[in-house]
């Protein structure tokens, strides 16, 4: 389906002319050329079986689909949305090109490709790590409390390091402007290991420990319900964690490069 999406759509494109914004602000129509394509085997939820359980259980069906484009410098915000969005998504990556110099050319197009093929593969790798039983750890992050920061500072601290991606995070950890969350209370964070994460490349195995509270991806047909016994505040997610460990029996993985940042704020 999606080498024949690419030849229908490029089958004109030796006649095409360059494209400028010019055209783009008096109408003329588009003419792009689609480089690369690829196909999620991820089913919508309207497609995904039933549970065995019961016919209740079947995820409801979505009709909608989201239809959007990016740049490269926004495709950590395509990420995003295609993590928020349970249902279909088509997406386009936008590269310009430069007229008259094909050296150059290629080097971007490859670069894009790069791009567009790694947020495609990360989002695939989350997917099946889910379905194979297992719970994603996210390592958290938050302004050294050592830090006397104007609050809009902190946030500007905080920005840096949640879009800074990991090498950034990292820069500012060892300039001591960002620490692990909550390093005084090491039952709640420690077992993800933090001096591990920031060598890893692959996620790597942990092991689940009393009081261990983190925050986590995983396939929600999977998830622990939560216990409406809870009332007010504290240990509830540590109970839940403790539940996927020791009575769902899920595996305890750390992704190497997502992670979450507590931004600042007032109090």
């Amino acid at each position: 389906m999606a080498i024949q999406l690419q030849a229908c759509f490029n089958r004109d494109a030796s006649t095409q002319e360059p494209y400028f914004v010019e055209d783009f602000v008096t109408g003329r129509p588009s003419k792009l050329n689609i480089r690369s394509v690829w196909w999620s085997t991820k089913l919508a939820p309207a497609e995904e079986p039933a549970a065995a359980s019961s016919g209740n259980d079947a995820l409801p069906a979505n009709p909608l689909t989201v239809v959007t484009m990016a740049t490269l410098h926004r495709l950590s915000n395509l990420e995003a949305q295609c993590n928020s969005w349970p249902g279909p998504l088509t997406a386009a990556v936008y590269v310009p090109l430069l007229l008259g110099n094909d050296t150059g050319n290629s080097a971007i197009l490859k670069e894009a490709q790069a791009a567009a093929r790694k947020l495609y593969d990360s989002a695939s790798e989350v997917m099946q790590l889910c379905r194979e039983g297992n719970l994603l750890i996210l390592p958290a992050f938050e302004i050294c409390p050592d830090r006397t920061y104007q609050l809009q500072t902190g946030k500007q601290v905080a920005d840096a390091a949640a879009k800074g991606g990991k090498a950034k995070l990292v820069k500012l950890v060892k300039e001591e402007k960002m620490c692990s969350f909550h390093a005084v209370y090491p039952e709640g964070h420690g077992p993800t290991q933090y001096p591990t994460w920031y060598k890893s490349t692959w996620p790597y195995k942990i092991t689940h420990k009393p009081l261990f509270e983190p925050w986590f991806i995983v396939d929600r047909r999977l998830n622990p319900w939560y216990d409406a016994r809870f009332r007010g505040y504290g240990y509830n997610k540590q109970e839940q964690v403790t539940a996927a460990a020791h009575a769902y029996n899920l595996t305890f993985l750390v992704h190497p490069a997502a992670y979450v940042v507590h931004r600042p704020h007032e109090t």
